[in-house]
């Protein structure tokens, strides 16, 4: 493993650990951006919750066929609030690609099985999103 993927793996397995302490193993773990105890990137669930919010409407109101094909999770079909990489170079919301892993060892995208399920932020995908955003924000009711 590169030093990259060390760190992700450590950190995946901090955020892991942390959830399992916080939910019995006989209660299902809440959705991520459901749990008040769960940051992700410095952002709050409040944070994410109003981000997801925000991209249902842009979706709705532009239509999928406007919105760029990378800013959309393969696996969810809503625009990402929490892009994240795995080791063969796809971007997917962290929620999905983590609920994927739980019972995959290969890429939704390509069925080929990872190297490691090591998870990466993408911030260059979330910067591009969100300016994105800004420049189709006044198609909002409202706005």
């Amino acid at each position: 493993l590169t030093k990259l993927e060390k760190i992700a793996e450590t950190k995946n397995r901090e955020i892991d650990a942390s959830n399992a302490e916080e939910h019995s193993p006989s209660e299902p773990a809440p959705h991520p951006l459901e749990d008040g105890n769960i940051e992700c990137n410095g952002r709050t669930p409040e944070e994410l919750n109003r981000e997801a919010s925000e991209n249902a409407e842009i979706l709705a109101a532009v239509g999928v066929h406007k919105v760029p094909d990378a800013y959309v999770c393969t696996i969810t079909g809503e625009i990402m609030v929490d892009p994240t990489c795995t080791c063969d170079g796809h971007v997917y919301e962290r929620h999905a690609i983590k609920a994927w892993l739980v019972a995959h060892e290969t890429s939704p995208n390509t069925n080929q099985k990872l190297e490691t399920k090591a998870l990466i932020p993408n911030l260059a995908i979330r910067k591009a999103i969100a300016s994105w955003k800004t420049s189709v924000i006044h198609l909002l009711p409202g706005s």
